[in-house]
């Protein structure tokens, strides 16, 4: 702006100087005059507008530089705020999966406590189970053998039973051939040697 102010300062000196003369020269400065004065004026709308545009560059430089900072500054921020969240994802499952694995221990320790259990439960089963076997074929033993018995003296009482009432028989059969001798010897008449055979052969009878 200054460089075309001293311009415009020339032009004017340039035209009180032409101003003395006269003729077609005069005609022909002032021509030129003219046309350097609107090269002048449109120099300088051409410099305003080229100043305006390096202003707006210069503003939208700005900006865009604001904008470009502020997406870095997002853009950090992000990557802070998703390395704690990752950091803080990698603790908590770094946690968790420690808690699982003493879970997961304590529960294999479980199962196999579980499993001594079990077998130890088997083992007395089994050892109830032949024990009951061994007192079950002991009782049947002794069932058999007091059924045996039972047999034994059932035979036995029936054949003394058996031997009872054949006693029973023989003795009233001998009371009857008492009852039929004759009334001397029921009165007593006869001898005691007489009396004496009579009652041995009365217990040969009975035998």
């Amino acid at each position: 702006m200054g460089c075309l102010g001293s311009q415009e300062v020339r032009l004017g000196d340039l035209n009180t100087a032409g101003g003395a003369k006269d003729g077609p020269a005069k005609q022909a400065d002032k021509d030129n005059l003219s046309r350097a004065e609107t090269e002048v004026v449109s120099l300088q709308r051409l410099l305003e507008l080229r100043s305006h545009e390096a202003l707006e560059a210069r503003r939208s430089e700005r900006l865009w530089r604001e904008r470009v900072e502020a997406f870095e500054g997002a853009v950090e921020q992000q990557k802070e705020d998703t390395l704690d969240i990752t950091s803080d994802m990698m603790r908590q499952y770094k946690i968790m999966q420690d808690q699982m694995s003493k879970k997961i221990a304590t529960l294999e320790a479980e199962t196999r406590s579980l499993k001594q259990t079990i077998q130890d439960k088997d083992s007395e089963v089994a050892k109830l189970l032949g024990e009951r076997d061994g007192v079950k074929r002991a009782c049947d033993s002794e069932v058999a053998e007091y059924q045996r018995r039972m047999e034994d003296m059932q035979v036995e009482f029936t054949q003394m039973l058996r031997e009872t009432l054949d006693k029973v028989r023989v003795s009233r059969d001998a009371r009857a051939r008492v009852t039929s001798l004759p009334a001397e010897l029921q009165r007593g008449s006869y001898c005691a040697a007489g009396r004496q055979q009579l009652a041995t052969s009365l217990e040969r009878s009975a035998d």
